[in-house]
């Protein structure tokens, strides 16, 4: 996928309504894009075996919005940064996803951001790995599988997907099939 037309496709689409935010702690990820010999690749982290939640995960870069974060899209950048190694001035958000409302009680707000270089230098403590997937595989429509799934009497469905390096499901997957959607919305 050239990154022009995922531009094309995602500024002509914008996204979806928003979930409502209701008091939920406030949180932002980074979907990051980058370029790789011309070819347009979506960057996950894995998150650490060793720490208590959502050990092991395949995620994006975010969290938790903090007093100094003028915004969700400051929380999404600042994250990336801490967590990626990489100075916040050198992304390019390139737009906003529909936000989300965790079952644990966060109200996330995932942004879309072009990383204009590859020199990562990842927090050991957050990332127990980084690696990137094509956007041309992992964004098609029928790459992530959705099953409907009762837990504590009520209907979630759930999706996931995967890759070579592993399960992309839960909050993540959600976030890829919202995008999968808006990028192929009928014209």
């Amino acid at each position: 996928m050239k990154l022009e037309a995922l531009l094309n496709r995602f500024l002509l689409h914008p996204p979806p309504p928003s979930q409502s935010y209701n008091g939920e702690i406030e949180a932002a990820v980074l979907v990051p894009l980058q370029l790789v010999d011309g070819q347009l690749q979506i960057v996950f982290t894995r998150r650490p075996d060793d720490i208590p939640h959502h050990p092991n995960q395949i995620c994006f870069p975010g969290g938790k919005r903090e007093l100094g974060d003028t915004d969700l899209m400051a929380t999404a950048l600042r994250e990336t940064e801490e967590e990626l190694g990489i100075s916040a001035s050198t992304i390019k958000v390139l737009g906003v996803l529909p936000s989300r409302i965790t079952r644990t009680g966060f109200f996330v707000q995932p942004f879309l951001g072009m990383l204009s270089h590859d020199q990562f230098s990842p927090d050991p403590i957050e990332v127990a790995e980084l690696f990137s997937l094509p956007a041309s595989e992992i964004l098609q429509p029928h790459a992530f599988h959705g099953e409907t799934v009762a837990i504590n009497n009520e209907q979630l469905e759930i999706f996931g997907s995967y890759s070579s390096n592993g399960l992309i499901w839960g909050m993540t997957a959600h976030i890829l099939v919202d995008l999968i959607k808006q990028l192929n919305a009928p014209t």
